[in-house]
Protein backbone atom coordinates (compact mmCIF):
# COMPACT_ATOMS: atom_id res chain seq x y z
CA UNK A 1 0.00 0.00 0.00
CA UNK A 2 1.76 3.12 -1.25
CA UNK A 3 0.90 6.75 -0.54
CA UNK A 4 2.01 9.51 -2.88
CA UNK A 5 1.77 13.28 -2.82
CA UNK A 6 3.33 15.71 -5.25
CA UNK A 7 5.66 18.26 -3.72
CA UNK A 8 6.35 21.67 -5.19
CA UNK A 9 9.78 23.01 -4.28
CA UNK A 10 10.11 26.75 -3.68
CA UNK A 11 13.36 28.67 -3.33
CA UNK A 12 13.07 31.11 -0.44
CA UNK A 13 15.10 34.17 0.40
CA UNK A 14 17.61 34.04 3.22
CA UNK A 15 15.97 33.90 6.60
CA UNK A 16 12.77 32.31 5.31
CA UNK A 17 13.72 28.95 6.76
CA UNK A 18 14.20 27.28 3.37
CA UNK A 19 11.06 25.09 3.64
CA UNK A 20 9.86 23.09 0.65
CA UNK A 21 6.09 23.35 0.54
CA UNK A 22 3.38 20.99 -0.58
CA UNK A 23 1.58 21.90 -3.76
CA UNK A 24 -1.24 24.18 -2.67
CA UNK A 25 -4.77 22.87 -3.05
CA UNK A 26 -7.37 25.59 -2.28
CA UNK A 27 -10.12 23.18 -1.20
CA UNK A 28 -8.10 21.54 1.56
CA UNK A 29 -8.78 22.39 5.20
CA UNK A 30 -5.54 22.71 7.08
CA UNK A 31 -5.14 21.90 10.79
CA UNK A 32 -5.11 24.74 13.22
CA UNK A 33 -1.61 25.82 14.20
CA UNK A 34 0.06 24.03 11.29
CA UNK A 35 3.31 25.34 9.82
CA UNK A 36 2.44 27.23 6.63
CA UNK A 37 5.99 28.20 5.63
CA UNK A 38 5.79 31.26 7.84
CA UNK A 39 2.69 32.54 6.05
CA UNK A 40 -0.82 31.35 6.97
CA UNK A 41 -1.93 31.96 3.37
CA UNK A 42 0.67 29.53 2.03
CA UNK A 43 0.42 25.75 1.81
CA UNK A 44 1.65 23.34 4.45
CA UNK A 45 5.30 22.49 4.76
CA UNK A 46 6.63 18.94 5.22
CA UNK A 47 7.15 19.79 8.88
CA UNK A 48 3.36 19.84 9.26
CA UNK A 49 3.22 16.26 7.98
CA UNK A 50 1.51 14.72 5.02
CA UNK A 51 -0.45 12.43 7.31
CA UNK A 52 -1.87 15.42 9.17
CA UNK A 53 -2.92 16.92 5.86
CA UNK A 54 -4.87 13.73 5.07
CA UNK A 55 -6.48 13.73 8.51
CA UNK A 56 -7.94 17.20 8.06
CA UNK A 57 -9.22 16.96 4.53
CA UNK A 58 -13.02 17.30 4.49
CA UNK A 59 -14.75 13.97 4.25
CA UNK A 60 -11.58 11.89 4.24
CA UNK A 61 -11.07 11.11 7.90
CA UNK A 62 -14.18 12.66 9.37
CA UNK A 63 -16.37 10.26 7.43
CA UNK A 64 -15.76 6.56 7.09
CA UNK A 65 -17.03 4.62 4.11
CA UNK A 66 -17.04 0.92 3.30
CA UNK A 67 -15.66 -0.19 -0.04
CA UNK A 68 -16.85 -3.63 -1.11
CA UNK A 69 -14.54 -5.49 -3.49
CA UNK A 70 -15.01 -8.88 -5.09
CA UNK A 71 -14.78 -10.79 -8.38
CA UNK A 72 -17.24 -12.07 -10.96
CA UNK A 73 -14.73 -14.38 -12.66
CA UNK A 74 -16.36 -17.49 -11.17
CA UNK A 75 -19.88 -16.55 -12.28
CA UNK A 76 -20.23 -19.76 -14.33
CA UNK A 77 -18.74 -22.18 -11.79
CA UNK A 78 -21.04 -23.43 -9.04
CA UNK A 79 -18.13 -25.05 -7.17
CA UNK A 80 -16.19 -21.80 -6.82
CA UNK A 81 -16.39 -19.86 -3.55
CA UNK A 82 -15.61 -16.16 -3.87
CA UNK A 83 -14.33 -13.73 -1.25
CA UNK A 84 -15.89 -10.37 -0.46
CA UNK A 85 -13.69 -7.69 1.11
CA UNK A 86 -15.20 -4.89 3.21
CA UNK A 87 -12.52 -2.18 3.19
CA UNK A 88 -12.78 0.88 5.43
CA UNK A 89 -11.66 4.15 3.88
CA UNK A 90 -10.11 4.95 7.26
CA UNK A 91 -7.58 2.11 7.14
CA UNK A 92 -7.62 1.05 3.47
CA UNK A 93 -6.69 -2.50 4.51
CA UNK A 94 -8.03 -5.52 2.63
CA UNK A 95 -8.27 -8.11 5.39
CA UNK A 96 -10.62 -10.79 6.78
CA UNK A 97 -12.77 -11.38 3.69
CA UNK A 98 -16.17 -13.05 3.83
CA UNK A 99 -16.92 -16.12 1.68
CA UNK A 100 -20.03 -15.48 -0.41
CA UNK A 101 -22.80 -18.12 -0.55
CA UNK A 102 -22.73 -18.15 -4.39
CA UNK A 103 -20.33 -16.79 -7.02
CA UNK A 104 -21.48 -13.26 -7.93
CA UNK A 105 -21.97 -11.72 -11.34
CA UNK A 106 -23.23 -8.29 -10.20
CA UNK A 107 -23.55 -6.15 -7.08
CA UNK A 108 -25.80 -3.13 -6.33
CA UNK A 109 -26.48 -1.22 -3.11
CA UNK A 110 -29.79 0.34 -2.22
CA UNK A 111 -29.68 4.12 -1.79
CA UNK A 112 -29.46 3.90 2.01
CA UNK A 113 -26.68 1.32 2.03
CA UNK A 114 -28.68 -1.06 4.23
CA UNK A 115 -28.84 -3.79 1.59
CA UNK A 116 -26.55 -4.95 -1.16
CA UNK A 117 -28.22 -7.07 -3.83
CA UNK A 118 -25.92 -9.68 -5.37
CA UNK A 119 -26.73 -11.42 -8.61
CA UNK A 120 -25.66 -15.03 -9.23
CA UNK A 121 -26.52 -17.76 -11.68
CA UNK A 122 -26.48 -20.18 -8.73
CA UNK A 123 -28.82 -18.32 -6.40
CA UNK A 124 -28.99 -14.56 -5.95
CA UNK A 125 -29.15 -13.05 -2.48
CA UNK A 126 -28.94 -9.80 -0.58
CA UNK A 127 -26.54 -8.73 2.14
CA UNK A 128 -27.73 -6.95 5.26
CA UNK A 129 -24.61 -4.84 5.63
CA UNK A 130 -25.06 -4.22 9.36
CA UNK A 131 -24.81 -7.97 9.98
CA UNK A 132 -21.48 -8.50 8.24
CA UNK A 133 -19.06 -9.85 10.82
CA UNK A 134 -21.85 -10.82 13.21
CA UNK A 135 -21.38 -14.11 15.03
CA UNK A 136 -25.12 -14.53 15.65
CA UNK A 137 -26.95 -13.20 12.57
CA UNK A 138 -26.42 -14.39 9.02
CA UNK A 139 -25.86 -11.35 6.77
CA UNK A 140 -26.83 -13.28 3.62
CA UNK A 141 -30.49 -13.78 2.67
CA UNK A 142 -31.38 -16.00 -0.28
CA UNK A 143 -34.03 -14.86 -2.73
CA UNK A 144 -36.55 -17.67 -3.40
CA UNK A 145 -38.18 -18.18 -6.79
CA UNK A 146 -40.35 -21.25 -7.27
CA UNK A 147 -40.10 -20.89 -11.06
CA UNK A 148 -36.41 -21.87 -11.24
CA UNK A 149 -34.71 -25.28 -11.01
CA UNK A 150 -32.79 -24.13 -7.95
CA UNK A 151 -35.83 -22.57 -6.32
CA UNK A 152 -33.84 -19.32 -6.17
CA UNK A 153 -33.68 -16.13 -8.21
CA UNK A 154 -30.97 -16.38 -10.86
CA UNK A 155 -29.32 -13.72 -13.01
CA UNK A 156 -27.68 -10.32 -12.74
CA UNK A 157 -29.10 -7.53 -10.61
CA UNK A 158 -29.82 -4.67 -13.03
CA UNK A 159 -31.78 -2.22 -10.89
CA UNK A 160 -32.81 -1.36 -7.32
CA UNK A 161 -35.72 0.85 -6.26
CA UNK A 162 -35.03 4.11 -4.39
CA UNK A 163 -36.49 2.70 -1.15
CA UNK A 164 -34.41 -0.48 -1.47
CA UNK A 165 -37.37 -2.86 -1.21
CA UNK A 166 -37.46 -3.89 -4.87
CA UNK A 167 -34.72 -5.23 -7.12
CA UNK A 168 -34.73 -6.49 -10.70
CA UNK A 169 -32.66 -9.48 -11.83
CA UNK A 170 -32.05 -10.52 -15.44
CA UNK A 171 -31.37 -14.17 -16.27
CA UNK A 172 -29.96 -14.28 -19.80
CA UNK A 173 -28.60 -17.84 -19.48
CA UNK A 174 -31.70 -19.88 -18.74
CA UNK A 175 -34.07 -20.76 -21.58
CA UNK A 176 -36.27 -18.87 -21.95
CA UNK A 177 -34.65 -15.75 -20.51
CA UNK A 178 -36.43 -14.33 -17.50
CA UNK A 179 -36.60 -11.19 -15.40
CA UNK A 180 -37.37 -11.44 -11.68
CA UNK A 181 -38.71 -8.52 -9.67
CA UNK A 182 -37.89 -9.22 -6.03
CA UNK A 183 -39.75 -7.62 -3.14
CA UNK A 184 -37.94 -7.72 0.22
CA UNK A 185 -40.34 -5.53 2.17
CA UNK A 186 -41.01 -8.41 4.59
CA UNK A 187 -40.16 -11.93 3.46
CA UNK A 188 -38.61 -12.01 0.00
CA UNK A 189 -40.91 -12.79 -2.91
CA UNK A 190 -40.19 -12.87 -6.64
CA UNK A 191 -42.36 -12.09 -9.68
CA UNK A 192 -41.20 -13.67 -12.96
CA UNK A 193 -41.51 -11.71 -16.21
CA UNK A 194 -41.00 -13.07 -19.73
CA UNK A 195 -38.41 -10.55 -20.87
CA UNK A 196 -35.52 -11.59 -23.09
CA UNK A 197 -31.96 -10.24 -22.63
CA UNK A 198 -32.80 -7.46 -20.16
CA UNK A 199 -29.92 -5.01 -19.72
CA UNK A 200 -31.18 -2.26 -17.41
CA UNK A 201 -33.99 -1.46 -14.98
CA UNK A 202 -34.65 2.00 -13.55
CA UNK A 203 -37.36 2.74 -11.00
CA UNK A 204 -39.46 5.88 -10.86
CA UNK A 205 -38.68 8.09 -7.84
CA UNK A 206 -41.88 6.97 -6.06
CA UNK A 207 -40.94 3.26 -6.51
CA UNK A 208 -44.22 2.59 -8.33
CA UNK A 209 -42.82 1.59 -11.74
CA UNK A 210 -39.72 0.02 -13.22
CA UNK A 211 -38.74 0.83 -16.80
CA UNK A 212 -36.89 -2.23 -18.10
CA UNK A 213 -34.81 -2.43 -21.28
CA UNK A 214 -35.12 -5.90 -22.84
CA UNK A 215 -34.04 -7.62 -26.05
CA UNK A 216 -30.57 -6.16 -25.67
CA UNK A 217 -31.98 -2.66 -25.19
CA UNK A 218 -34.28 -2.76 -28.22
CA UNK A 219 -37.58 -3.10 -26.31
CA UNK A 220 -38.85 -1.03 -23.42
CA UNK A 221 -41.10 -2.67 -20.81
CA UNK A 222 -42.86 -1.05 -17.88
CA UNK A 223 -43.47 -3.06 -14.72
CA UNK A 224 -45.84 -2.02 -11.98
CA UNK A 225 -47.25 -4.19 -9.19
CA UNK A 226 -50.63 -2.56 -9.90
CA UNK A 227 -50.74 -3.30 -13.64
CA UNK A 228 -49.87 -6.06 -16.07
CA UNK A 229 -46.50 -5.84 -17.78
CA UNK A 230 -46.58 -3.17 -20.48
CA UNK A 231 -44.61 -3.55 -23.72
CA UNK A 232 -44.09 -0.20 -25.38
CA UNK A 233 -43.76 0.33 -29.16
CA UNK A 234 -40.54 -1.12 -30.56
CA UNK A 235 -37.45 1.05 -30.36
CA UNK A 236 -35.60 1.66 -33.62
CA UNK A 237 -32.17 1.31 -31.98
CA UNK A 238 -30.81 -0.04 -28.70
CA UNK A 239 -31.28 2.25 -25.70
CA UNK A 240 -28.44 2.78 -23.23
CA UNK A 241 -29.78 4.66 -20.22
CA UNK A 242 -32.93 5.97 -18.53
CA UNK A 243 -33.27 9.00 -16.25
CA UNK A 244 -36.34 10.53 -14.61
CA UNK A 245 -37.27 14.16 -14.12
CA UNK A 246 -37.03 15.39 -10.53
CA UNK A 247 -40.79 15.08 -10.06
CA UNK A 248 -40.82 11.59 -11.58
CA UNK A 249 -43.42 12.72 -14.12
CA UNK A 250 -41.22 11.99 -17.16
CA UNK A 251 -38.74 9.31 -18.20
CA UNK A 252 -35.91 10.23 -20.60
CA UNK A 253 -34.65 7.34 -22.75
CA UNK A 254 -31.08 7.68 -24.03
CA UNK A 255 -31.12 5.79 -27.31
CA UNK A 256 -33.96 3.88 -28.84
CA UNK A 257 -33.89 6.01 -31.97
CA UNK A 258 -31.96 5.76 -35.23
CA UNK A 259 -31.08 9.43 -34.75
CA UNK A 260 -29.13 10.86 -31.82
CA UNK A 261 -32.27 11.85 -29.92
CA UNK A 262 -33.69 11.20 -26.46
CA UNK A 263 -37.38 10.21 -26.48
CA UNK A 264 -39.38 11.18 -23.38
CA UNK A 265 -42.33 9.30 -21.87
CA UNK A 266 -45.04 10.40 -19.47
CA UNK A 267 -44.58 8.17 -16.42
CA UNK A 268 -48.28 8.21 -15.57
CA UNK A 269 -49.57 6.63 -18.80
CA UNK A 270 -46.32 5.54 -20.53
CA UNK A 271 -47.27 7.65 -23.57
CA UNK A 272 -44.88 9.99 -25.38
CA UNK A 273 -44.52 13.23 -23.45
CA UNK A 274 -46.33 16.26 -24.82
CA UNK A 275 -44.44 19.39 -25.79
CA UNK A 276 -45.98 22.58 -24.47
CA UNK A 277 -45.99 24.01 -27.99
CA UNK A 278 -47.86 20.95 -29.25
CA UNK A 279 -46.85 17.52 -30.51
CA UNK A 280 -44.50 15.21 -28.70
CA UNK A 281 -41.40 16.26 -26.80
CA UNK A 282 -37.92 14.79 -27.27
CA UNK A 283 -34.33 15.97 -27.03
CA UNK A 284 -32.69 16.46 -30.41
CA UNK A 285 -29.58 18.13 -31.80
CA UNK A 286 -26.98 15.91 -30.10
CA UNK A 287 -24.06 14.56 -32.14
CA UNK A 288 -24.38 11.06 -30.65
CA UNK A 289 -26.61 9.09 -28.32
CA UNK A 290 -25.43 9.35 -24.69
CA UNK A 291 -24.12 6.13 -23.19
CA UNK A 292 -24.95 7.38 -19.68
CA UNK A 293 -27.51 9.91 -18.49
CA UNK A 294 -28.13 11.56 -15.11
CA UNK A 295 -30.52 14.20 -13.85
CA UNK A 296 -29.07 16.84 -11.53
CA UNK A 297 -31.44 17.63 -8.63
CA UNK A 298 -33.07 21.06 -8.97
CA UNK A 299 -30.95 23.84 -7.51
CA UNK A 300 -27.74 21.80 -7.77
CA UNK A 301 -26.94 22.29 -11.46
CA UNK A 302 -23.72 24.08 -12.45
CA UNK A 303 -25.42 27.07 -14.09
CA UNK A 304 -24.21 30.62 -14.49
CA UNK A 305 -20.98 29.73 -16.28
CA UNK A 306 -19.74 30.29 -19.82
CA UNK A 307 -21.60 27.24 -21.17
CA UNK A 308 -24.73 26.88 -19.04
CA UNK A 309 -26.48 30.17 -18.24
CA UNK A 310 -28.79 30.82 -15.33
CA UNK A 311 -32.16 29.38 -16.30
CA UNK A 312 -35.82 30.34 -16.04
CA UNK A 313 -38.91 28.23 -15.82
CA UNK A 314 -42.05 29.66 -17.37
CA UNK A 315 -44.95 29.78 -14.92
CA UNK A 316 -48.30 29.76 -16.71
CA UNK A 317 -50.27 30.59 -13.58
CA UNK A 318 -49.74 34.26 -14.41
CA UNK A 319 -48.82 36.29 -17.44
CA UNK A 320 -45.11 36.74 -16.76
CA UNK A 321 -42.29 34.23 -16.29
CA UNK A 322 -41.06 33.82 -12.74
CA UNK A 323 -37.43 33.27 -11.86
CA UNK A 324 -37.44 29.73 -10.47
CA UNK A 325 -34.06 28.06 -11.03
CA UNK A 326 -34.88 25.29 -8.56
CA UNK A 327 -37.70 24.10 -10.81
CA UNK A 328 -35.47 23.40 -13.81
CA UNK A 329 -34.12 19.90 -14.40
CA UNK A 330 -30.63 19.76 -15.92
CA UNK A 331 -29.46 16.49 -17.47
CA UNK A 332 -25.89 15.44 -18.21
CA UNK A 333 -25.06 12.66 -20.62
CA UNK A 334 -21.77 11.08 -21.60
CA UNK A 335 -20.78 9.70 -24.98
CA UNK A 336 -17.31 8.69 -26.20
CA UNK A 337 -16.22 12.23 -27.12
CA UNK A 338 -17.65 14.46 -24.38
CA UNK A 339 -20.66 15.64 -22.41
CA UNK A 340 -24.23 16.39 -23.45
CA UNK A 341 -26.20 18.95 -21.43
CA UNK A 342 -29.86 19.92 -21.71
CA UNK A 343 -32.43 21.44 -19.38
CA UNK A 344 -36.21 21.06 -19.24
CA UNK A 345 -39.13 22.68 -17.46
CA UNK A 346 -42.35 20.91 -16.56
CA UNK A 347 -45.52 22.89 -17.21
CA UNK A 348 -48.65 22.00 -15.20
CA UNK A 349 -51.83 23.65 -16.48
CA UNK A 350 -54.28 24.95 -13.92
CA UNK A 351 -57.18 23.07 -15.53
CA UNK A 352 -56.56 19.29 -15.63
CA UNK A 353 -58.05 17.24 -18.43
CA UNK A 354 -61.45 15.87 -17.27
CA UNK A 355 -61.07 12.62 -19.20
CA UNK A 356 -57.82 11.33 -17.72
CA UNK A 357 -56.44 10.36 -14.33
CA UNK A 358 -53.03 11.72 -15.31
CA UNK A 359 -52.08 15.35 -14.57
CA UNK A 360 -52.07 17.61 -17.61
CA UNK A 361 -48.33 18.20 -17.79
CA UNK A 362 -46.15 19.18 -20.70
CA UNK A 363 -42.46 19.74 -21.23
CA UNK A 364 -40.45 22.55 -22.70
CA UNK A 365 -36.77 23.34 -22.96
CA UNK A 366 -35.65 25.76 -20.27
CA UNK A 367 -34.98 29.37 -21.19
CA UNK A 368 -32.20 31.73 -20.21
CA UNK A 369 -32.70 34.00 -17.21
CA UNK A 370 -31.05 36.94 -18.91
CA UNK A 371 -33.37 36.59 -21.87
CA UNK A 372 -36.54 34.63 -20.99
CA UNK A 373 -37.53 34.30 -24.64
CA UNK A 374 -34.20 32.64 -25.52
CA UNK A 375 -34.27 28.85 -25.32
CA UNK A 376 -31.30 27.04 -23.86
CA UNK A 377 -30.83 24.40 -26.51
CA UNK A 378 -29.02 21.10 -25.86
CA UNK A 379 -25.25 21.43 -26.10
CA UNK A 380 -22.36 19.05 -26.58
CA UNK A 381 -19.13 19.76 -24.72
CA UNK A 382 -16.18 18.07 -26.44
CA UNK A 383 -13.44 17.02 -24.04
CA UNK A 384 -10.80 17.35 -26.76
CA UNK A 385 -9.57 13.83 -26.22
CA UNK A 386 -9.37 10.90 -28.60
CA UNK A 387 -12.57 8.83 -28.51
CA UNK A 388 -12.71 7.07 -25.16
CA UNK A 389 -14.59 4.10 -23.72
CA UNK A 390 -16.49 5.08 -20.56
CA UNK A 391 -17.57 2.46 -18.04
CA UNK A 392 -19.10 4.82 -15.45
CA UNK A 393 -19.30 8.47 -14.53
CA UNK A 394 -19.83 10.46 -11.36
CA UNK A 395 -20.70 14.03 -10.40
CA UNK A 396 -19.15 15.97 -7.53
CA UNK A 397 -21.66 16.86 -4.77
CA UNK A 398 -21.99 20.39 -6.17
CA UNK A 399 -22.25 18.95 -9.72
CA UNK A 400 -19.48 21.30 -10.88
CA UNK A 401 -17.13 18.47 -11.81
CA UNK A 402 -17.72 15.35 -13.88
CA UNK A 403 -15.55 12.25 -13.47
CA UNK A 404 -15.64 9.81 -16.39
CA UNK A 405 -13.99 6.45 -15.75
CA UNK A 406 -12.65 5.01 -19.01
CA UNK A 407 -10.95 1.76 -19.91
CA UNK A 408 -8.36 3.47 -22.09
CA UNK A 409 -7.68 7.02 -20.81
CA UNK A 410 -7.85 6.79 -17.02
CA UNK A 411 -10.37 9.04 -15.29
CA UNK A 412 -11.29 12.17 -17.22
CA UNK A 413 -12.24 15.19 -15.09
CA UNK A 414 -14.25 18.09 -16.50
CA UNK A 415 -14.82 21.33 -14.55
CA UNK A 416 -17.84 23.40 -15.60
CA UNK A 417 -16.53 26.58 -13.95
CA UNK A 418 -13.21 26.58 -15.77
CA UNK A 419 -14.09 24.56 -18.86
CA UNK A 420 -10.89 22.57 -18.34
CA UNK A 421 -10.53 18.81 -18.82
CA UNK A 422 -7.99 16.97 -16.69
CA UNK A 423 -6.99 13.35 -16.27
CA UNK A 424 -6.26 11.12 -13.29
CA UNK A 425 -4.06 8.28 -14.46
CA UNK A 426 -3.76 5.08 -12.48
CA UNK A 427 -0.28 4.39 -11.19
CA UNK A 428 1.74 1.92 -13.22
CA UNK A 429 -0.37 2.58 -16.33
CA UNK A 430 -3.08 0.26 -15.01
CA UNK A 431 -6.43 0.54 -16.77
CA UNK A 432 -9.74 0.89 -14.89
CA UNK A 433 -12.07 -2.11 -14.80
CA UNK A 434 -14.72 -0.94 -12.31
CA UNK A 435 -15.14 2.07 -10.02
CA UNK A 436 -17.32 3.83 -7.47
CA UNK A 437 -17.27 7.18 -5.65
CA UNK A 438 -17.88 8.03 -1.99
CA UNK A 439 -21.03 10.07 -1.39
CA UNK A 440 -19.01 13.09 -0.25
CA UNK A 441 -17.21 13.08 -3.60
CA UNK A 442 -13.69 13.12 -2.18
CA UNK A 443 -12.60 9.61 -3.17
CA UNK A 444 -12.99 7.30 -6.15
CA UNK A 445 -11.97 3.66 -5.76
CA UNK A 446 -10.97 1.95 -8.98
CA UNK A 447 -10.28 -1.72 -9.71
CA UNK A 448 -7.24 -1.76 -11.96
CA UNK A 449 -5.86 -4.27 -14.43
CA UNK A 450 -2.87 -4.62 -12.08
CA UNK A 451 -5.10 -6.46 -9.57
CA UNK A 452 -5.06 -3.70 -6.95
CA UNK A 453 -7.68 -1.27 -5.73
CA UNK A 454 -6.65 2.32 -6.47
CA UNK A 455 -7.72 5.20 -4.24
CA UNK A 456 -8.10 8.41 -6.26
CA UNK A 457 -8.30 11.67 -4.34
CA UNK A 458 -10.54 14.15 -6.14
CA UNK A 459 -9.25 17.12 -4.14
CA UNK A 460 -5.74 16.45 -5.40
CA UNK A 461 -6.73 14.75 -8.68
CA UNK A 462 -4.21 12.02 -7.90
CA UNK A 463 -3.99 8.26 -7.54
CA UNK A 464 -2.67 8.36 -3.99
CA UNK A 465 -2.74 4.71 -3.00
CA UNK A 466 -2.93 1.11 -4.25
CA UNK A 467 -4.52 -1.43 -1.95
CA UNK A 468 -3.24 -4.98 -2.52
CA UNK A 469 -5.04 -8.22 -1.67
CA UNK A 470 -3.27 -11.08 0.09
CA UNK A 471 -3.44 -14.68 -1.02
CA UNK A 472 -6.36 -16.50 0.58
CA UNK A 473 -5.75 -19.39 2.94
CA UNK A 474 -5.58 -22.73 1.12
CA UNK A 475 -5.69 -20.94 -2.21
CA UNK A 476 -3.29 -19.67 -4.84
CA UNK A 477 -5.58 -16.69 -5.41
CA UNK A 478 -6.74 -13.61 -3.50
CA UNK A 479 -10.43 -13.65 -4.50
CA UNK A 480 -11.39 -17.26 -5.19
CA UNK A 481 -10.79 -20.12 -2.81
CA UNK A 482 -9.19 -23.47 -3.78
CA UNK A 483 -7.57 -23.64 -7.19
CA UNK A 484 -9.77 -21.19 -9.06
CA UNK A 485 -8.33 -17.96 -10.44
CA UNK A 486 -10.21 -14.70 -9.97
CA UNK A 487 -9.33 -11.02 -10.31
CA UNK A 488 -10.79 -7.88 -8.79
CA UNK A 489 -13.55 -6.53 -11.04
CA UNK A 490 -16.47 -5.54 -8.79
CA UNK A 491 -16.25 -2.38 -6.65
CA UNK A 492 -19.18 -0.83 -4.78
CA UNK A 493 -19.09 1.78 -2.02
CA UNK A 494 -21.76 1.71 0.65
CA UNK A 495 -23.74 4.99 0.48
Amino acid sequence: MRRRFHLQHHHHAAGSGGHHCLLHTPNLQYPSGADHCGNPNQPLCPAAGVSRLRDFRPGHRRYQFSVFATSQDCYSNSQCTVALYDISTTTNLAASPFPLPAPPNSFLFDSAGDKAYVGSQYGSFFITTSNLGSSSTNPFTSLPAAQTLLGLVTGKVIGVSPNGSLAVFSDTISTPNQVYVVNTTSSATATALNINSATLAVFSPDNSKAFILGNGGNTLYVYSPLQSLQTLPALTAPANAIAFSSSGAFAFIAGGSSTASIPVLNTCNNAPASADAGGTFSITGLPATPLFLKMIPPGSAPTGNALIPNLYQTDFSNSAPNFAPNAVDVFIGVDNTGLDVFATSTITRSAPAPTTLCPLQTLTLATEAASPTTTFNPIHIPLNKPPFHPISFFLSPDSNQVYIVTTDQGVLVYNFSTGVTGTIQLTGNAAPIAADMTVDGTLIYVAGTDGTLHELNTLLNLDVMEIPFSQLANSSNNFCYSSYTCSLNIVAIKP
